[in-house]
């Protein structure tokens, strides 16, 4: 079944929305999901693209109110040509009252919900304005948020996860003394908990800046329409409290206590509808959220037998309207969560990218953010994180395990005078890679010159897709010479010796940006494709253009010694000048039936050893050492406390909140450093305590009162600076210009 989903999601910095649509696409297991705005109308193609699906669901979120909050109308019910299930559907107003529709708004309504068998809806609030409006196909199921976890929750305090608490900067039916409100709730609870702080917008983003500041906490925010930071927080957090909603809800499928302070009838809703203590922030004292926490755990008494009468009302309705329901199904097995980090989208580094999240996605799940967006980085939701670029910094002080981190070395640009060079490898690796667990290489020749530097440094080779670069042309006439990248760049030679050299043959230079099908047939224009390259990681054109049956010539730099062979599948020019690379176009010229013969042949090689399918399964095997690899518990404990022993099981918590373990015996191959005299002597230079790759840290602990020479709170504050993120800038104004600039420049540009 193929499943359209109408989401308000879609260009919304409002991660609610986006928890609701994540719950939908677990709950309703599909073959395909395609998404569409409701925040605007939809063209007509969309139309006909939305009408090819078996059916349409409407993302249940805050729609009713006195207006109608979306951009469906009697135009897009007149078209809709598929089944349109509402889920999940919410109305709201102050609290103690229902929203008032005008008539034109309550048509559409009552339009939407006569295309389907059942609707449903998040609470009784809801329901009653539902049924006002002479909708009678509706059921009571709570919102889809509430079931994404898929079975039924069991409420318990988390063991080693930090207290969150979420904000609301802006409210959508208060005004001045409900923020104000607010902030005497949050000074309890920053002071009490120190809790991380969960900001769901923009506005709660810069609220949660302010408060860090103020109280040293660490805070969540992902800018990127995303839910899985929030998602790790609602799996590993103790427990939550505060002003959102849907992360309260996520919260709570997951098992975890969450407490609530409203303002309008969503949370009132909600609150009812599972029989949970509501706090109206009108009347909310400072003693009132001082109090949560383990004592009020009798709060939930009936939270489970709730969630399963609701649980059925939703397989209901799924069922009613033909979809399938994943409650309580046979959980899936949990795939290691990878991130890839990628300079920017539409380079050759994302083409590799897309290439290989096709074929590791049946076990991995991926998520690629790019440099460009400037995104806000969390290293929670991750496993593992490969960065595409070694000059990337997107990921530095973001708090992520250098053990977890893998650098894909794929250019020689540290060795050109230039931005990043040129280096020798010791100052490479020590600038570049110090806080990687791991580095892969393109080529042979980047793997010899690392790894007598540094450990763990593997050959991973890039591929290229079939189907998109293959010879299609007898090549015929008089010879063709080509090449592809920018003609003033200094490292590529193309302006200083290609264009000099290939005076007197047909040469032409591809620059700028071509799709792949231009570039194949670029390619299948020529004879001959030009490398004059001073460096290079491999390049990718010489893998695409010998796919195309093109014949080599470059120079010795990057993957040529991998894929050629001097004068039997190519040149390789030994002096990077003018007069070798016209010689050698000459001798090609003489050589014309060779030349051609010579690229079919490299068609056919590239196809049976080059190809992504043949590349992946050993670049699979090298993350999966990797992940293993990182798992290792990266401290040695030494004491003589029992294993029941509350100070041994205050270090397992404090150090599971940072996704570190604890062991006895020392892995035998890596080196082992004092903790507390590496604390001091960060401490003396001024810095904040940094772990290195590939090391394990001792520390003894004999007492209640903390590890020898460090005690609780400096254990803390060294675990926070290493593998937490930094705190947001002192200047959020032109933090917030600078992102915004950068995201514009990159759409025009």
């Amino acid at each position: 079944m193929k499943i359209a989903l109408l989401t308000p999601a879609i260009g919304s910095r409002n991660v609610g929305d986006a928890m609701i649509e994540s719950a939908i696409r677990r709950l309703v297991p599909a073959a395909a999901y395609e998404r569409f705005t409701i925040r605007r109308a939809l063209t007509e193609e969309e139309m006909r693209a939305l009408n090819a699906y078996d059916a349409a669901i409407l993302c249940g979120s805050n729609l009713y109110q006195d207006k109608l909050q979306c951009a469906l109308d009697q135009r897009f019910l007149d078209q809709l040509r598929i089944p349109l299930i509402p889920l999940g559907m919410g109305a709201s107003a102050t609290t103690g009252s229902v929203p008032h529709m005008n008539e034109a708004d309550a048509a559409i309504v009552r339009g939407l919900h006569s295309r389907c068998a059942q609707s449903s809806v998040r609470d009784e609030i809801t329901l009653r304005f539902l049924q006002g409006l002479g909708i009678q196909n509706v059921r009571l199921t709570g919102c889809p948020v509430l079931f994404h976890a898929l079975k039924r929750p069991e409420i318990q305090i988390g063991e080693s996860g930090p207290v969150t608490v979420s904000l609301r900067q802006t409210f959508l039916h208060g005004a001045e003394p409900l923020e104000k409100k607010q902030e005497a709730l949050l000074e309890v609870l920053c002071q009490k908990h120190r809790p991380t702080l969960i900001a769901q917008g923009p506005a709660d983003f810069a609220q949660a800046r302010r408060l860090v500041w103020e109280h040293d906490l660490d805070h969540v925010y992902d800018d990127h329409e995303s839910v899985e930071v929030y998602e790790w927080f609602a799996q590993n957090q103790a427990w939550t409290g505060g002003f959102r909603l849907h992360f309260g809800m996520l919260s709570l499928s997951y098992g975890r206590p969450a407490w609530f302070v409203g303002h309008d009838t969503r949370v009132e809703g909600f609150c009812s509808l599972m029989d949970l203590p509501y706090l109206d922030i009108r009347q909310a004292t400072r003693n009132d959220v001082h109090e949560w926490g383990p004592q009020r755990m009798g709060d939930f008494a009936g939270f489970s037998a709730r969630w399963s009468e609701l649980a059925a009302e939703m397989r209901a309705v799924l069922e009613a309207n033909g979809l399938p329901c994943a409650i309580e199904a046979p959980a899936a097995p949990i795939k290691p969560r990878v991130l890839f980090m990628v300079p920017r989208r539409e380079w050759a580094y994302d083409f590799s990218a897309q290439s290989m999240i096709r074929r590791l996605e049946p076990e991995y799940d991926i998520r690629v953010r790019y440099s460009t967006d400037d995104p806000a980085l969390r290293p929670e939701p991750y496993d593992l994180a490969l960065v595409f670029y070694w000059a990337e910094t997107a990921h530095r002080h973001r708090g992520f395990d250098p053990n977890r981190v893998v650098e894909y070395v794929s250019s020689h640009r540290w060795q050109h005078p230039g931005k990043h060079g040129p280096l020798s490898v010791h100052d490479f690796i020590w600038r570049h890679l110090h806080q990687a667990g791991t580095v892969l290489t393109t080529s042979l020749r980047l793997l010899n010159l690392l790894k007598g530097e540094r450990p763990r440094v593997f050959h991973a080779p890039n591929g290229y897709e079939p189907n998109r670069f293959c010879r299609t042309r007898e090549r015929s006439g008089p010879l063709r010479i080509g090449a592809a990248g920018f003609q003033g760049d200094s490292v590529k030679g193309y302006g200083e010796i290609l264009l000099p050299a290939a005076q007197g043959h047909q040469f032409e230079l591809a620059e700028g940006t071509m799709s792949h099908e231009a570039m194949n047939e670029f390619y299948n224009r020529f004879d001959i494709i030009a490398v004059t390259s001073a460096h290079e990681g491999e390049p990718l054109t010489l893998i695409e253009a010998m796919a195309a049956g093109c014949f080599p010539v470059c120079t010795d730099v990057g993957i040529v010694p991998e894929l050629v062979k001097d004068r039997e599948n190519g040149l390789i020019v030994k002096e990077r000048s003018i007069a070798a690379f016209r010689e050698a176009f000459d001798w090609c010229e003489a050589n014309l039936d060779l030349v051609r013969a010579a690229g079919r042949r490299n068609a056919e090689l590239l196809r049976s050893t080059r190809t992504w399918e043949q590349l992946i399964p050993s670049f699979s095997a090298r993350l999966e050492e990797a992940l293993h690899w990182a798992s290792r518990p990266r401290f040695i404990l030494e004491t003589r406390l029992e294993e029941g022993d509350p100070a041994l099981q205050r270090l397992h918590r404090l150090l599971a909140r940072f996704r570190q373990s604890v062991a006895c015996t020392p892995v035998a191959d890596e080196p082992l450093i004092e903790l507390a005299e590496d604390v001091r002597r960060h401490e003396e230079a001024g810095r904040p305590w940094q772990m290195l790759p590939g090391h394990c840290y001792r520390l003894y602990l004999m007492h209640e009162s903390g590890p020898h020479d460090l005690g609780w709170d400096l254990l803390e504050k060294s675990l926070r600076a290493a593998l937490l993120p930094a705190p947001p800038v002192r200047r959020p104004l032109l933090a917030r210009l600078r992102r915004f600039a950068i995201r514009q420049l990159t759409r025009w540009y």
